[in-house]
C-alpha cells in the first residue's frame, strides 16, 4: 500500500477479466489489514485466511473485514487457487470490521481447496 499511486497507474494500463462477478454491489472480505489489495468473494476464504493468521501468531495486524462493491471497482478476479480473489484499491473509509461474534458464525473450512471437494466440484 506503500506504493498505491504506482498500483494504480500498473492497473489503469491493463484490462482483465470479471466476467464472473455480478453485475450489482456485492461483499468481499478479507482477513489482514485494511489497505490490503487482495480479497476474496467468499466469505468463508476470509475466515480461513483469519484463522491461519491467528495460527501463526500474525495477530497484530490481523482483522476480518467487509466492503461493499461493484464490479467496476474490481481490477482483476482470479479463481486459480479457489480462493474467489479480487483484486481492488479498497475505499479505506466504506471498508466494515466484522466483529468476534460474527466472525463465529461463519462455517469454517480445512482450505479453500476443501470447500470445492465438499461442493462436488473436484
Amino acid at each position: 500500500y506503500k506504493y498505491i499511486n504506482e498500483w494504480k497507474y500498473i492497473f489503469s494500463k491493463i484490462s482483465f477479466y470479471n466476467g464472473d462477478l455480478p453485475e450489482d454491489k456485492f461483499d468481499v472480505f478479507r482477513a489482514g489489514t485494511k489497505e490490503g489489495l487482495s480479497w476474496t468473494t467468499e466469505i468463508s476464504i476470509a475466515k480461513w485466511f483469519y484463522n491461519k493468521n491467528l495460527s501463526n501468531k500474525q495477530t497484530q495486524f490481523n482483522y476480518f473485514l467487509k466492503l461493499n462493491v461493484s464490479k467496476t471497482d474490481v481490477l482483476f478476479y482470479l479463481n486459480h487457487k479457489n480462493e474467489n480473489e479480487v483484486v481492488l484499491i479498497p475505499k479505506l473509509e466504506k471498508i466494515e470490521f466484522v466483529s468476534k461474534d460474527e466472525i463465529k458464525k461463519i462455517p469454517t473450512i480445512n482450505s479453500p481447496r476443501n470447500k470445492r471437494i465438499a461442493k462436488g466440484e473436484l
